[in-house]
């Protein structure tokens, strides 16, 4: 039996990245993965993907018998705030598994067995692209536990709002784990996370100890190569600097396939999209520098800025409804 179980559920049509989204999964032989999807499109998967159509309804029905003060019709993107109850909502998968956890498919997978711990941990990462909780009873259901100082995840759950449940807030996940002294391994570290505030490649690292994200000042080249995940910088005196990490996380933005030669082993991955692989130079770097998207910055951007606004609303009204 596999120790970790990844579960993702994705309503609507897959990315165009998703292909080697499943390449890079099956060289992590060591964890499965289950995709959860209403999209028939043919795809190649590999033996440690596991694919279970169900039309979003059927989940909205799962949700709604598991926490029966879910009243409103849930939209795909709330379920991220779900993620840290993906082992009490979906506990007829997770038998068997020693962790559980949620991953997105705006990602391509590196060696990610080589960045996991060697020993126990209650949750792993602090981030909600890729997070494994322990299967164990009190684990699974301590997205459960609040304080009266913070929302509770009924409040999160009976609202149609995005909290970021799944990383964000006092209320939040991380949060209810510190309170609570159960242990989180930080494999943000080893995570490749392209900022969303740059129409360049530009990696953004997060600091768990100080609960901040802080941002590279230079712009990066990526490569998948047989399993492995590579960035690339140029650093002083023209030298170039490469280093391996768990996964490449896209942050949403689109990806397109600029390959001709299609070669799903090696590739180079750039601000948007995937080339052919090649040599990397100080030359190629700078051409990849000026491949900028505005429009498509300035989307992600608004949307953003958008669920924030309605996140801070309505935690405003919750926490005024309490004084009541």
């Amino acid at each position: 039996m596999h120790k970790y179980l990844l579960i993702c559920p994705y309503f609507g049509k897959l990315p165009g990245n998703f292909q080697l989204w499943l390449n890079s999964c099956s060289y992590n032989t060591e964890i499965n993965f289950l995709v959860l999807t209403d999209d028939k499109t043919h795809y190649e998967f590999p033996e440690n993907v596991t694919v279970d159509y169900m039309e979003f309804i059927q989940l909205q029905n799962l949700i709604k018998e598991k926490f029966p003060f879910v009243k409103h019709n849930i939209r795909p993107y709330k379920l991220c705030d779900y993620k840290p109850a993906y082992g009490y909502l979906f506990s007829d998968y997770i038998t068997g598994y020693d962790y559980w956890g949620n991953c997105d498919v705006d990602l391509i997978y590196g060696n990610l067995s080589r960045f996991l711990p060697d020993i126990p941990y209650d949750k792993i990462s602090n981030l909600g692209h890729t997070t494994f909780y322990r299967n164990d009873e009190k684990i699974n259901i301590a997205f459960m536990k609040g304080n009266h100082v913070s929302l509770t995840y009924r409040e999160i759950l009976a609202s149609d709002a995005n909290f970021g449940f799944d990383e964000i807030g006092d209320y939040g996940i991380k949060n209810i784990f510190d309170r609570n002294h159960y242990s989180i391994y930080p494999l943000e570290e080893y995570v490749a996370d392209v900022s969303p505030n740059s129409a360049n490649l530009i990696l953004t690292h997060y600091n768990s100890k100080k609960d901040s994200f802080w941002q590279e000042n230079q712009d990066s080249i990526l490569s998948f190569e047989k399993g492995h995940v590579f960035s690339w910088n140029l650093i002083a005196d023209g030298e170039i600097q490469k280093k391996e990490y768990a996964y490449v996380h896209f942050q949403k933005r689109r990806m397109l396939d600029y390959r001709t030669g299609k070669n799903d082993e090696y590739f180079l991955i750039g601000p948007h999209g995937f080339y052919d692989y090649q040599k990397v130079t100080p030359d190629l770097l700078m051409q990849f520098h000026g491949r900028n998207i505005d429009s498509e910055l300035i989307r992600r951007k608004f949307k953003a800025m958008k669920n924030r606004i309605k996140r801070e609303i309505t935690i405003k009204k919750l926490m005024k409804e309490r004084k009541q």
